[in-house]
């Protein structure tokens, strides 16, 4: 009996966060008392359309300038969207909680249709867009 007291003594009770992630993997709950996001909820990664082939004529390339001052770059389809280019922007982002903009440089040009092609941008094959956080 002593030994059986020492082995559940050892073992700390399961908070009800605990036992809530055990139960469920998917971790998307909200506290009863404030509805409020748990601090350790699990964000889905966004779903990135496909990118084209290096060798694809109808290509986009795009090249994104962060906030940050760095640049990246990728290539997307015609069809693809202004939603399309800022999910890529969202996933190569460390702050997953700002919201973005995609403008142009020059002539100044504030794409805000997410729904709006590229192909409509009249982008060309080759792009420089800047990405401003939208406060």
């Amino acid at each position: 009996p002593q030994q059986q007291q020492q082995q559940s003594s050892n073992q700390q009770p399961q908070t009800k966060l605990q036992q809530a992630t055990k139960d469920e993997p998917e971790i998307q709950k909200t506290s009863s008392a404030t509805n409020s996001l748990l601090i350790n909820e699990v964000i889905e990664p966004i779903a990135l359309s496909p990118e084209p082939d290096v060798d694809d004529p109808s290509a986009i390339g795009i090249r994104f300038r962060l906030p940050n001052g760095s640049t990246v770059e990728r290539r997307f389809s015609p069809s693809n969207t202004i939603q399309n280019a800022l999910d890529y922007v969202s996933s190569v982002s460390t702050d997953k909680s700002v919201k973005y903009q995609l403008v142009s440089s020059w002539p100044k040009k504030v794409f805000s249709d997410g729904n709006q092609n590229l192909e409509s941008c009249q982008l060309g094959k080759k792009a420089l867009l800047i990405v401003e956080i939208v406060s």
